[in-house]
């Protein structure tokens, strides 16, 4: 049974609050003009086997570097080092805010709740991208798993942010889109899943347990907690 007297609000990243989806469209269209501008033609399919390959992220730079050598026939290509240089500088720049996030934001700071981020990733690159969003100081507590050496889905992460936040876990939400990291994760740790499913329905026999929660967008998550908590006046 899922408490719904919500004390903390702790949110991932990719996905989350930033739409990866667009940014990562938007770092195709750098990557396709600086190393395949005699292939315009093909540029569509270049962006398909990127988005593929790339697994929404969950591949890391250096295994992804080969797949696309190799699929692509990708004629003097720069070096691994040289890729994932590129990758760092200008992944961070395409962030795009996910829609209503700083309506979202501003909602549940004017309502008291504490509110925490929890991403896995390098320092670096998860830095540069709340930097670019603008809104590291929305969080009581911001955990990234390259800096404290823990990563999602191991519950110590999430743990570590709610003694942060200074909440029972019980008392806290986890919003994210991963079904292992984010939904099993969290509930693996005691927190309440909270799952943003854009588009798609859970799936018990893939996923396991469904989450206490589904919301489509951040506007969808300002109801659910406007509806479960409604004597708090806004």
């Amino acid at each position: 049974m899922f408490m719904t007297n919500v004390e903390a609000i702790i949110f991932d990243l990719d996905e989350t609050l930033s739409d990866r989806r667009t940014a990562i469209d938007r770092f195709m269209e750098l990557w396709i003009a600086q190393y395949f501008s005699d292939r315009l033609h093909e540029a569509s399919y270049l962006r398909d086997v990127f988005r593929r390959l790339d697994d929404n992220g969950y591949r890391v730079r250096e295994e992804l570097y080969p797949l696309l050598v190799e699929e692509l026939e990708w004629n003097s290509p720069p070096s691994k080092e040289q890729f994932i240089a590129f990758w760092r500088e200008h992944f961070p720049k395409c962030i795009e805010p996910m829609a209503h996030l700083y309506e979202m934001l501003d909602y549940l700071k004017h309502r008291g709740v504490k509110l925490g981020l929890i991403t896995n990733g390098p320092e670096h690159i998860q830095r540069r991208k709340i930097d670019s969003l603008g809104i590291g100081d929305y969080f009581h507590s911001l955990l990234i798993s390259g800096t404290v050496g823990i990563h999602k889905p191991d519950a110590r992460i999430f743990l570590q942010c709610t003694s942060e936040l200074q909440v029972a876990p019980e008392r806290a939400w986890y919003v994210g889109d991963h079904p292992v990291n984010d939904v099993a994760g969290s509930r693996g740790a005691g927190l309440v899943p909270v799952w943003l499913a854009r588009q798609g329905d859970w799936s018990e026999d893939q996923h396991g347990d469904s989450p206490a929660h589904t919301v489509q967008t951040l506007q969808e998550l300002i109801a659910l907690y406007d509806r479960l908590h409604p004597h708090d006046a806004y």
